[in-house]
């Protein structure tokens, strides 16, 4: 997953109620985030429960795994 440029994410978070989670700008073509159902555009909130809100945290996560 790549991060967001800002003035990108700054767009996308006026239409958000709350700002929290991890936005997807884009997938690795054919990986596994991809492969999990995930899209670009999407925003990751939590892994198996457990609040992200960094890159580095969601990251973390997925690593247990």
């Amino acid at each position: 997953m790549n991060r967001i440029h800002s003035t990108q994410k700054n767009q996308f978070l006026k239409k958000l109620d709350k700002i929290k989670g991890v936005f997807v700008k884009e997938l690795k073509a054919d990986g596994a985030a991809e492969s999990a159902g995930i899209k670009s555009g999407d925003v990751i909130v939590s892994v198996n429960n457990v609040e992200v809100s960094t890159s580095a945290g969601l990251q973390e996560q997925v690593s247990k795994y």
